[in-house]
């Protein structure tokens, strides 16, 4: 506001406050893979939810019965469109016990979920982690620390494609976000509404990609 800006493209969650600042100054706000209550701001991002309702169905298709979670934090916005689309898909499938441990999106915080997940009375033969880094160190615990063959003895699958999943140590079955996509449709909402003020705002969502690598038993169709 202070350099009296055209618009705003904001990565990370923004207040309210601060959303509705800018709508008084006739400022427009795109929100990138992030969504706002209350409609003061344009939003593009990656359709997480449906994302991981189809992981959940193609693991249960594949004959996954006993499934888990590793959350990245119960504020993440990310994680928690994630945990929504995975958990509510197998509820709707008749599984309603899903063990969820907490991470922090870190490698270290997914391998101690992993530890925790596979110390409980029900083991996994299937795990979701709400992005690639955690997915990784959860592999790591479950080869490394539990002797565990993977997929063979457990299915996991992360989120985002990182570099690192791609490495042979990991091949890591994921979903690739259209990063590109999404960026080049932010800047178009936001010149649009620079053009014309009186535009409404518009919450446009991509689908994301299932990459499927070696990690995991999942159907492929």
């Amino acid at each position: 506001l202070r350099f009296k800006v055209d618009g705003v493209i904001a990565c990370t969650t923004l207040p309210d406050e601060q959303i509705r600042r800018c709508n008084d100054r006739g400022i427009p706000v795109v929100l990138y893979n992030r969504v706002v209550a209350g409609g003061n701001a344009c939003s593009v991002g990656c359709d997480q939810v449906n994302a991981n309702r189809d992981i959940a169905d193609r693991l249960y298709r594949s004959g996954h019965r006993q499934f888990a979670f590793i959350s990245g934090g119960e504020a993440a916005p990310v994680s928690i469109q994630r945990q929504l689309g995975f958990v509510g898909r197998l509820r709707e499938l008749g599984v309603n016990e899903v063990a969820v441990a907490a991470g922090d999106f870190g490698y270290e915080s997914g391998h101690a979920a992993m530890l925790t997940l596979l110390k409980g009375e029900r083991r996994p033969t299937a795990v979701v982690a709400a992005n690639d880094g955690m997915a990784l160190g959860a592999m790591d615990a479950a080869r490394y620390d539990c002797a565990l063959d993977i997929p063979r003895d457990l299915s996991i699958v992360g989120f985002d494609d990182i570099s690192s999943a791609r490495r042979p140590p990991y091949r890591l079955t994921t979903v690739r976000q259209p990063t590109e996509a999404l960026a080049h449709r932010c800047v178009d909402l936001l010149s649009e509404r620079i053009e014309n003020r009186a535009l409404p705002p518009e919450v446009l969502l991509l689908p994301g990609e299932l990459v499927i690598r070696e990690s995991a038993r999942i159907d492929p169709a």
